[in-house]
């Protein structure tokens, strides 16, 4: 099944909780969690046959705070999380908690997607297959060794998780798609944003430039489905779409101005 036909064009980023004031406050990330989980009730009340739109928890300042707020959100909904890797480092710790809360998967940061397609590791190889169930563009790990290993262990660590990639051009985008056969990517900053601020913006011309290019490059072969993040809102994904992309990604038009407690509600087509 193609890869775009299991995404909503909207994909949610949370705000980073370790910005409460002060971070560790129960109160305060009490009221994050609560949040998150309003959201994803309200987000799953939906008139069509797409699924839902997923979720990404983000926490560059405290990752540990990501699986501490998915640990307390309702096992029915914790499929739709998506955990921030920020840190190769936590890259093994973040998959592994995926697996053991039955979390949605990973939205690695761009530095991390690059240094796992390089690792030709073992170990790297293992966390490959652990995201995608397979490895690299053969469909495979390249190692029997490794496979070996995977076929000792309990089935339900194959699952392939939802695996997103931060992208800033179009060799990004092919290497999302090929080595690292990622669900999806996210290319930015489209336009200036608050939440991301950077003075070189692709523009709406450079979005559909990159995909263009990223197509060519591709030979033939499936392109990861793209969404446009930086400075954008819901009513940019007609722009979106006609650029090449599948769909719209953000914080603040998403995460700040729409009111699911109150029961605002995404419209799409």
């Amino acid at each position: 099944m193609p890869r775009n036909r299991l995404l909503n064009p909207w994909y949610i980023i949370s705000d980073d909780p370790g910005r409460l004031q002060p971070p560790s406050s129960s109160c305060n990330l009490t009221a994050f969690i609560t949040h998150t989980t309003t959201l994803l009730a309200r987000t799953a009340q939906r008139g069509n046959a797409q699924p839902p739109p997923l979720v990404q928890l983000r926490s560059k300042l405290n990752p540990k705070l990501q699986i501490a707020v998915a640990e307390q959100i309702p096992c029915t909904d914790r499929h739709r999380l998506l955990l921030n890797v920020s840190d190769r480092a936590l890259l093994a710790e973040s998959v592994e908690a995926c697996h053991e809360l039955g979390l949605g998967g990973v939205h690695l940061a761009g530095h991390v997607a690059a240094a796992l397609a390089a690792d030709a590791t073992t170990d790297g190889r293992r966390l490959l297959q652990l995201l995608t169930g397979c490895g690299k563009e053969d469909g495979g790990v390249g190692d029997e060794q490794v496979k070996e290993e995977e076929n000792d262990a309990d089935s339900t660590s194959h699952r392939r998780l939802v695996f997103g990639v931060s992208c800033h051009g179009s060799e990004d985008l092919v290497q999302a798609s090929n080595d690292l056969q990622a669900t999806f990517a996210v290319l930015s900053p489209v336009l200036p944003s608050t939440s991301c601020p950077s003075d070189q913006t692709l523009g709406w011309d450079g979005f559909e430039n990159h995909i263009r290019t990223a197509l060519a490059m591709q030979a033939g072969r499936e392109l990861v489905p793209v969404y446009a993040l930086g400075g954008v809102g819901p009513s940019d994904l007609p722009r979106a779409v006609a650029a090449g992309g599948h769909g719209i990604a953000g914080i603040k038009c998403f995460w700040h101005d729409m009111n699911f407690a109150s029961g605002d509600r995404l419209i799409y087509k």
